[in-house]
């Protein structure tokens, strides 16, 4: 994934719209298990985004997904 986004929120919530696409495509092509797989990085990419922006950068759990 390549962002011309600068903060780390930012890279997250374009990681999160390239996961919502990939996941309609998977969806389309009625790959269920590759489409549960998404979703679920789906998810814990928005949880972070959420994270993120209730308590700064500072409090972001271990188990969140770093922006690249």
């Amino acid at each position: 994934m390549y962002t011309s986004q600068k903060t780390p929120l930012a890279k997250l919530r374009a990681y999160h719209k390239e996961l919502t696409d990939l996941y309609l495509e998977a969806l389309g092509r009625r790959d269920e298990p590759t489409a549960r797989r998404i979703y679920e990085l789906r998810r814990r990419v928005w949880r972070a985004v959420l994270i993120r922006e209730e308590w700064g950068e500072s409090v972001l759990p271990e188990s969140a997904p770093a922006a690249a």
